[in-house]
């Protein structure tokens, strides 16, 4: 009996600590109901839902050309591995672009950070992936997939995956720009879908 029980103080125990995290970021209220932002991370799906959530109210994606923020999409794509012999990317396009991929950095460290002061920090769980990013900008340039496959090490079915996860995640900021009522942004993701 003590075995259940110590179980479920362990589980309550780190679901509180997980809806205060979600209240630092206010996606949650104290009574744990969904805020405004709340609302808008719930679209997230494939990405860790906070840090797409930060990216997205940061103002960012405006300061980015669209193969810039399509490349950035790809580094939200966690689940999607290149193997450990693969180098990150390193490539700068532009000092907006920069300025995206430190914000995105900073907000991962300090998510941790909170998940590590909380006793929540998966070490094993990939927040951002910076192994792709390079090919994804190509990709949406134009290059053909031979040449994508050339460029890398990386095996082509995961180059072909991460694609296919940057097409979603157009569509998931498309869906969130239309709960803030940005159909600029809304009508601009569902125009870059062609180019993933």
């Amino acid at each position: 009996m003590k075995v259940i029980q110590g179980g479920t103080n362990e589980k309550e125990r780190e679901f509180n600590k997980r809806n205060e995290i979600l209240q630092l970021y206010n996606i949650i209220d104290k009574d744990l109901s969904l805020l405004f932002k709340g609302k808008v991370a719930a679209k997230v799906t494939g990405a860790d839902a906070i840090l797409l959530t930060e990216f997205f109210f940061s103002g960012l994606i405006n300061e980015l050309t669209d193969l810039e923020l399509l490349a950035i999409l790809s580094t939200f794509s966690s689940e999607n591995k290149a193997g450990k012999d693969v180098d990150e990317c390193s490539k700068v396009y532009s000092e907006s672009f920069t300025k995206a991929i430190n914000f995105i950095q900073k907000e991962c460290d300090r998510l941790m950070a909170k998940e590590q002061e909380f006793g929540l920090l998966d070490n094993t769980q990939q927040r951002i992936n910076w192994k792709f990013y390079e090919i994804v900008y190509e990709w949406a340039d134009g290059k053909p997939f031979s040449q994508l496959v050339s460029m890398s090490e990386v095996e082509e079915g995961m180059i072909v995956k991460m694609l296919m996860s940057v097409h979603k995640l157009t569509g998931t900021i498309e869906g969130m720009a239309q709960i803030v009522g940005d159909n600029t942004l809304a009508t601009r993701m569902d125009e870059m879908k062609p180019l993933t």
